[in-house]
């Protein structure tokens, strides 16, 4: 998903499952994100949250603008189900912003039992 300046987007996971979330950022804010730090903060609400999660994302491509934050099942695992927030920011000194916000769901999780 195309992240910078415009909205934000929401993400999702299974309760227990290691989860990938895949970005872009919008090529108007860069042509090379190599050198980029980049964080994906999860907590319960915006104000006074009772849980914190941050995961440090990567950079899988460069010069094509991408990376991805992979949340482990260890980590998802400890979220409760239902709606929380969430933000990714680049955190290099000097340009600290946010590139996206929205809601993160985690949901229950579901196995579905072989016959």
């Amino acid at each position: 998903m195309p992240l910078g300046t415009a909205g934000s987007h929401n993400l999702e996971c299974y309760v227990g499952e290691d989860v990938t979330h895949k970005f872009q950022v919008e090529s108007s804010l860069a042509s090379d994100i190599s050198a980029w730090t980049l964080v994906l903060t999860i907590k319960d609400s915006d104000t006074a949250p009772t849980f914190t999660k941050t995961v440090n994302c990567s950079v899988t491509d460069g010069p094509n603008r991408l990376f991805q934050a992979v949340v482990p099942a260890a980590t998802t695992a400890t979220i409760p189900v239902g709606t929380h927030k969430h933000d990714v920011w680049r955190t290099d000194s000097g340009f600290a912003w946010v590139l996206n916000d929205g809601n993160y769901t985690s949901k229950t999780e579901r196995r579905v039992t072989p016959p």
